[in-house]
């Protein structure tokens, strides 16, 4: 089974990781890692025993392509051995819209209706359903939900999450794994599973990427690509180096190394580039819409943002979650003027998840570029990163 995954893919390394889940110190839940530290593994072998895992990480961190990945590896293995486990990828922003009801029996043919459309098959409801029933009747399947944090809603997302772990504690001879942002994990948790981090890449992953999407993509020799490999590493630890480690930012570094054989050392515009990809691109290719406010109060609100930042002095002051919120609610506050602080509190909250989610934002280098930014690069960030259709 040849797949084109197979020629850009690094291996994805998962930590596991402990959690204590405490409830009632704040509006939402807090997370607290606790003082034990695990190696880190490949995937396969940190996946291997498990039956009920989430793996968290950052935004275009390869959550999803790892889910694609580890489902290709067990269709392989069901290849030569028909007696294997059946896996199925089911994408969660989907499966969302369809869980109204009756919630067991919509996901049930939920999945059977996915099985039927991935092996590009006619759907026939009863013959699927006993199919998929047989399979988790008897242990045979390793259903993974990916992305969890694509339902924008916290409550629709808790709603979701209910439904898809009592769907797992009633079949639990099977595998079910969950991948989810860290930070929305952390407001809506699933809880009596086991957490995985997902490593950023390291050096040698980095230069891996480089050298297969050099070949594959840009279709370079390996002479070409010994020669070039040191001279992108360098500049990227030198222009790029907190974007790198990230996958798909990674891959937006190589594809504008590649066509002008250097990384831009103009910091603005390489994070006008990097939040373009982030904020906007990405979230529209998953056709996810982060009711975020009215474009023209975005403009006013980072704007006024910047200046806080510019101000901010590191021994006294620390942007964190807290220290954003309390920003952007002032501003709300003095927008609305009918239900000002319902709408205030609506508002703020939807852009700090928005932003937080996205948490490299507020780096030290991140606010070095929104700080200093001019009018025109303003411009070129708001256009790329924050503007959307949605209002309040």
């Amino acid at each position: 089974m040849d797949c084109e995954l197979d020629k850009l893919y690094v291996p994805a390394v998962l930590q596991r990781q402990d959690f204590s889940v405490r409830r009632g110190l704040t509006a939402s839940a807090q997370s607290v890692a606790a003082h034990r530290e695990y190696a880190a593994q490949p995937y396969g072998v940190a996946l291997s025993e498990i039956q009920q895992c989430v793996i968290l990480g950052d935004p275009g961190g390869g959550k999803s392509t790892l889910a694609q990945r580890f489902c290709l590896d067990g269709l392989r293995i069901r290849e030569q051995n028909s007696n294997a486990r059946l896996y199925v990828k089911v994408e969660v922003r989907r499966l969302s819209l369809e869980l109204s009801g009756d919630a067991f029996g919509n996901l049930l043919r939920f999945v059977a209706k996915e099985i039927a459309r991935q092996c590009n098959l006619h759907f026939h409801e009863s013959e699927w359903l006993e199919i998929v029933q047989h399979l988790l009747f008897f242990g045979r399947m390793v259903i993974v939900f990916d992305g969890v944090d694509e339902i924008v809603s916290a409550a629709k997302r808790r709603d979701a999450i209910s439904s898809m772990k009592q769907f797992a504690n009633r079949f639990l001879q099977n595998t079910f794994i969950f991948t989810c942002r860290r930070t929305d994990f952390i407001v809506t948790p699933i809880l009596g599973v086991e957490i995985f981090h997902l490593r950023q890449f390291s050096s040698a992953e980095t230069r891996a990427y480089f050298r297969s999407a050099s070949r594959w993509v840009f279709e370079k020799t390996d002479e070409d690509i010994d020669r070039e490999q040191d001279q992108f590493i360098q500049q990227a630890q030198r222009h790029a180096e907190e974007f790198v480690r990230n996958p798909l930012l990674l891959a937006l570094i190589v594809w504008i190394y590649s066509v002008g054989q250097r990384i831009p050392d103009n910091r603005i515009e390489l994070y006008a580039e990097c939040s373009d990809l982030l904020f906007r691109r990405w979230d529209s290719l998953k056709a996810i819409d982060p009711e975020i406010p009215d474009p023209h109060w975005l403009f006013q609100l980072v704007t006024e943002l910047a200046r806080h930042l510019y101000l901010i002095s590191p021994e006294v002051e620390q942007p964190n979650q807290e220290w954003l919120r309390s920003r952007v609610l002032e501003f709300f506050r003095n927008v609305y003027e009918i239900d000002t602080e319902h709408r205030a509190q609506a508002a703020a909250d939807r852009f700090v998840s928005h932003l937080i989610g996205r948490s490299w934002i507020l780096q030290r280098e991140v606010r070095e570029y929104l700080s200093s930014a001019t009018a025109h690069s303003w411009s070129i960030f708001m256009q790329g990163g924050l503007m959307t259709h949605s209002t309040v």
